[in-house]
């Protein structure tokens, strides 16, 4: 990764301040004698993210109002020079804005969890449904078979495992039934809930169902407003 040096400090000659970058140097507005000559630096990488350095522990370099020695800085920060607190104006740097995603995980992780209860719930319903099928099909065999038992004990059994079968019917369909739409109308607010939550804090976007918060982590940014997610 590529990284840009820019140096700011105060121009002995006319205490203007002074940006240096790659040899070259620019004047703009006058800074207080607290700035010193190499105050501090600012790295900026070709992913257009940024951090500063104080240069010396004399020098004081705030970001939002704290002491640093080094940060990571963004478009919103706002960083200032020496004791009076000389005000730097960063826009020329052309910093992307960083966001925090970290409440985005539990908002990950719940849909997730959800979407495995429902998975479970779907896994069950289906084993409900075959063990209903067999017990069915076992009821019409064993009038059929001759197992040397008497017709009375015969019905019985038959009788027996059709009752199991049909139990398993009610546990596999009985709330569905009663209510056939539930379901359905449960998923859609499910996953309604999670499009309005899972969004850019920025923008808005709707980063989607297949990503991931891990994922999200890598991209590293918003892929519509281009905004950085912050580390932490």
């Amino acid at each position: 990764m590529a990284t840009q040096e820019i140096l700011i400090g105060r121009d002995a000659e006319s205490n203007k301040l002074k940006i240096t970058v790659a040899g070259r140097s620019a004047l703009q507005a006058d800074v207080p004698m607290s700035v010193s000559r190499e105050h501090c630096v600012i790295y900026k990488n070709d992913d257009g993210t940024a951090a500063i350095t104080n240069l010396n522990p004399r020098n004081v370099t705030y970001v939002n109002g704290i002491p640093v020695a080094q940060k990571e800085i963004s478009a919103d920060d706002v960083v200032e020079l020496g004791g009076e607190r000389f005000r730097l104006d960063t826009s020329f740097l052309k910093l992307p804005r960083l966001i925090s995603v970290s409440h985005l995980k539990q908002v990950w992780d719940s849909f997730e969890r959800e979407q495995e209860r429902a998975r479970a719930k779907m896994v069950r319903k289906n084993a409900l449904k075959g063990l209903s099928g067999l017990l069915t099909m076992a009821a019409i065999v064993i009038s059929f078979i001759d197992m040397g038992l008497e017709a009375g004990s015969v019905n019985t059994i038959r009788i027996a495992l059709y009752v199991v079968a049909a139990l398993a019917v009610v546990l596999t369909f009985g709330p569905d039934a009663i209510n056939p739409g539930k379901a359905i109308k449960e998923e859609k607010k499910r996953k309604d809930k999670f499009q309005q939550a899972y969004v850019c804090p920025q923008c808005g976007y709707f980063f989607g169902f297949a990503n991931s918060y891990d994922i999200l982590l890598r991209t590293g940014e918003c892929v519509k407003c281009k905004a950085k997610f912050r580390k932490s």
